[in-house]
């Protein structure tokens, strides 16, 4: 396949049929052209990359939702417990992780202690 033949419209068609594109790679490897190619013919900060990444991660979105829920039928704990991580709140995440929580105060606090003992 030539620069030609790569066209916004092509590489759009190609991340919404296939679904399991998650990344600029795909594309350009299910097109068939080297990265130069692809690069050539759309810019990273180009409005065309940035369309192409917005498709990707419509894609991206879809695969997340798709895992959560088989996540959250399954009877594996390890499963479970990266839902859970993933839902909960910042509290519930240290919990699960045996982190203590700080609050902001006990942050500036430590801070305070820091800089005062770098000057005793």
């Amino acid at each position: 396949m030539t620069r030609n033949d790569v066209t916004l419209k092509r590489v759009l068609k190609q991340i919404t049929d296939s679904p399991d594109i998650h990344f600029v790679s795909d594309v350009y490897q299910d097109l068939g052209v080297s990265k130069t190619t692809f690069y050539e013919k759309f810019p990273a900060l180009s409005e065309e990359m940035t369309i192409i990444k917005e498709t990707i991660g419509i894609n991206k979105g879809l695969e997340k939702r798709k895992m959560r829920r088989s996540w959250s039928h399954s009877d594996s704990a390890p499963l479970q417990m990266g839902l859970y991580k993933l839902l909960g709140t910042q509290d519930e995440r240290d919990a699960l992780n045996n982190n203590e929580s700080r609050t902001k105060e006990d942050t500036r606090e430590t801070e305070y202690e820091v800089r005062k003992s770098l000057y005793e």
